[in-house]
């Protein structure tokens, strides 16, 4: 199997799991419910479908690859990460659902804290590097978010098993008195 299927399998069922809220409570955040690969779709047709909201696509953006062994190749890039959040409130002062209105907000910081520092076999730690906000899509916001990280790709060695490591530095000193 793929490396970048492996982790979107990962990333996915993480972010089920941590975004997975009590819907009944009022104010709440809203669970996440839908989740799946960026392929460029286009916003006005995701308005038109069955998708639920928020919805979070992940994309792999541009890896640049090196040899790291035999049949082993390393990948360091962007992992983007695209929230749709559907917004029926208004955030402008005074407003009576400004709660609602600046829920999106919220909602990232809930995928942020699911997704900074996480890693698995095959992938470094996740790293935000950059966020923006996508304009003009009438009651969805979409927030764009990329996470820096580097892939490990055996999957043309079939013959052994590698795993991502941020070894751990011991240093031992040996003093003797005379």
């Amino acid at each position: 199997m793929s490396i970048k299927g492996k982790v979107f399998r990962f990333i996915s069922n993480h972010l089920k799991d941590q975004l997975t809220f009590d819907d009944s409570t009022p104010g709440a955040l809203p669970s996440v419910k839908w989740i799946d690969k960026y392929n460029s779709q286009q916003l006005r047709a995701l308005q038109e479908s069955n998708i639920k909201y928020p919805a979070i696509f992940i994309g792999f953006h541009t890896f640049r690859w090196t040899s790291a062994a035999y049949k082993v190749q390393k990948g360091r890039g962007v992992i983007r990460i695209y929230t749709v959040f559907e917004n029926n409130g208004e955030s402008h002062l005074g407003s009576t659902t400004q709660e609602e209105g600046l829920q999106f907000m919220e909602f990232n910081e809930a995928v942020f804290k699911a997704l900074e520092g996480l890693s698995g076999v095959g992938f470094s730690p996740l790293n935000r590097t950059t966020e923006k906000e996508d304009m003009d899509h009438d009651r969805l916001i979409v927030t764009i978010t990329d996470y820096q990280t580097e892939l490990l790709d055996v999957s043309s060695d079939e013959t052994q098993q590698h795993e991502m490591a941020d070894p751990e530095l011991i240093v031992r000193t040996n003093s003797f008195l005379l």
